[in-house]
């Protein structure tokens, strides 16, 4: 039970990052039609819109009859050859999930 409560609060950790990160990129995205982002603001906005992407994408697959094996099989076999499907929130709370290369 103490497992499932620590990683409970790790995703409810990762969940409030990325509404940060989206609440962000709006403001950024809202700065840029003003013309008011420098460069840096928006490769930074484009890097978090990455991650809420793959985010999207992953979420969209959980409807998918059998997603409970499916997505871990995906995010398995995408660890071995080296691509980081997941937002980088889901890595700092869990690091064991970042690809070998």
């Amino acid at each position: 039970m103490k497992i499932f409560k620590e990683n409970y609060l790790k995703l409810k950790t990762i969940f409030s990052a990325e509404s940060d990160n989206t609440k962000e990129i709006l403001n950024s995205y809202g700065r840029y039609l003003n013309g008011d982002a420098s460069k840096k603001e928006m490769e930074e906005a484009n890097e978090k819109f990455r991650d809420l992407l793959k985010a999207i994408g992953l979420g969209s697959l959980c409807i998918i009859p059998g997603s409970i094996i499916t997505i871990p099989a995906i995010l398995y076999a995408a660890k071995k050859i080296g691509i980081d499907l997941l937002p980088k929130s889901f890595y700092e709370q869990f690091p064991n999930l970042k690809s070998e290369k």
